[in-house]
């Protein structure tokens, strides 16, 4: 469709941008590293609450170089992270106690990339229901980024490899699964986005960058989303895959690894020893030890 050019040009990103893009992820994969460590070891103290994190977040983002955030911060406590665009107010702020979990999705504007990222964090016990649908979220997560397909294939074609595990499981959720990245520009960037309502489907073509990004919402309870950005590549002869370019680890302190096929662990293990090996430089020593046991084979 002739329409669509100018902008499916924009997200075939260029070898310069790729590799820009992911300098940017390793400088927000340290600050995102610096802020899970900070939430860990300061929750016990009662002082945190979404709207001080979320400004402790933004302040490690500027240090490590960012000009801007992409986006307006969601930082969601329990019952306000089940609002999937829920934007904390000095009447909504919550205080982060030492029990259950934290949807934080952000990210930066550097000057040689845009990154947007979503970790839920168990900020103290965590119950069964938790773990399972933490766990749910998170095999969703795996079979998108993880996917190979033809190359033929259209963005609302994955949504349906990503919602498996959900929908298996008697449940779904109200969103897209992936949207489009711009290169310094919208983090919401088309022609593609992984979504089952897609009207004009749009096939998948190496270079395009787009948030993977399955989550559960329970209104009144706690909601949960897993994100990073992958990077459409060639996976042999007419075939596409995905290759991960956000760098931090996923919360192990909620995941229920029975729950996990071989495969499943084995792509998050090789995940998390990357997310080490790109990120533990730009750490202190602490930081650095937590990182270690928060990026172990499980």
């Amino acid at each position: 469709d002739g329409t669509l050019y100018p902008t499916l040009a924009k997200a075939i990103k260029t070898p310069k941008e790729i590799k820009q893009t992911k300098e940017a992820h390793v400088k927000d994969g340290i600050a995102m590293c610096k802020f899970l460590y900070y939430v860990k070891k300061n929750v016990r103290s009662g002082k945190l609450d979404e709207l001080n994190l979320a400004e402790h977040l933004a302040k490690l983002r500027r240090r490590l170089g960012a000009f801007d955030l992409s986006f307006g911060t969601i930082c969601g406590y329990m019952s306000n992270g089940a609002i999937i665009h829920y934007g904390a107010t000095e009447k909504t702020n919550k205080k982060v106690e030492k029990k259950g979990l934290l949807l934080v999705d952000s990210g930066g504007q550097y000057y040689y990339g845009t990154t947007d990222i979503t970790r839920t964090i168990a900020v103290g016990p965590v119950d069964e229901d938790m773990k399972y649908h933490f766990t749910l979220v998170l095999k969703a997560h795996i079979a998108l980024a993880s996917a190979v397909f033809k190359n033929t294939t259209t963005d609302k074609e994955l949504d349906v490899i990503a919602r498996k595990p959900i929908k298996d499981a008697g449940l779904n959720y109200n969103h897209g699964t992936g949207h489009g990245v711009g290169h310094l520009l919208n983090v919401h960037e088309g022609p593609q986005s992984i979504s089952e309502n897609k009207m004009i489907p749009v096939v998948m073509q190496e270079g395009m960058i787009t948030s993977d990004e399955p989550g559960l919402y329970f209104e009144g309870k706690y909601g949960i989303r897993h994100e990073n950005e992958i990077l459409c590549v060639k996976k042999g002869k007419d075939k596409l895959g995905f290759e991960t370019i956000t760098y931090v680890p996923f919360d192990t302190d909620a995941i229920d690894a029975s729950m996990l096929t071989k495969k499943e662990k084995q792509w998050l293990n090789q995940y998390h020893k990357m997310v080490y090996h790109k990120v533990a430089e730009g750490l202190n020593n602490e930081e650095r030890s937590w990182l270690l046991k928060y990026t172990k084979e499980i």
